[in-house]
């Protein structure tokens, strides 16, 4: 079965898009839904935690685009992560409340259909606590460059399948 047939794919944009670089997910997502349309389900998610399991239940693999905030990271970086790595994580470990380790195995528990894998498009981001319809300056500006690489990752681990 391939990766690219809509249904077993599941692209999810997280994040807040009046909490300035927090929407960053929200905006790739936009970008990669119009240069990948009818490949995969997407959708966006204000949400965090438990409430998350019922938008990736039922897909075989479900990969995040979210904000990360580490103690030394460069803003437009873009990380691309597995659930191992979340553990290293500042701002995904949490995942909006619980840990999505410890949420997958909730949902588990509960007999709900998790995804065999999950991977997370991770970008370093300035603010996220700071209320505004806009990006930071230098996310704005790596804007560009960070489309591109998700687009990459994307085709080479997604389409290609």
């Amino acid at each position: 079965m391939s990766d690219s047939s809509s249904g077993t794919v599941l692209v999810l944009g997280l994040g807040n898009d009046i909490l300035s670089d927090d929407a960053i997910g929200l905006r790739v997502l936009d970008v990669m839904e119009k240069k990948f349309p009818g490949a995969f389900d997407f959708k966006k998610c204000g949400l965090g935690g438990m409430d998350t399991l019922e938008l990736i239940k039922g897909y075989r693999r479900v990969v995040m685009i979210d904000a990360i905030k580490t103690q030394d990271g460069i803003p437009g970086t873009v990380y691309f992560l597995t659930t191992e790595d979340f553990s290293k994580t500042l701002h995904i470990s949490t995942f909006h409340d619980i840990s999505i380790l410890n949420a997958l195995e909730i949902g588990r528990k509960l007999g709900m259909e998790m995804p065999e894998r999950m991977d997370i498009i991770a970008v370093e981001i300035v603010e996220d606590m700071e209320f505004s319809e806009r990006l930071s300056p230098a996310l704005e500006r790596a804007f560009t460059a960070i489309c591109d690489e998700t687009e990459r990752w994307i085709r080479m681990n997604l389409v290609t399948k």
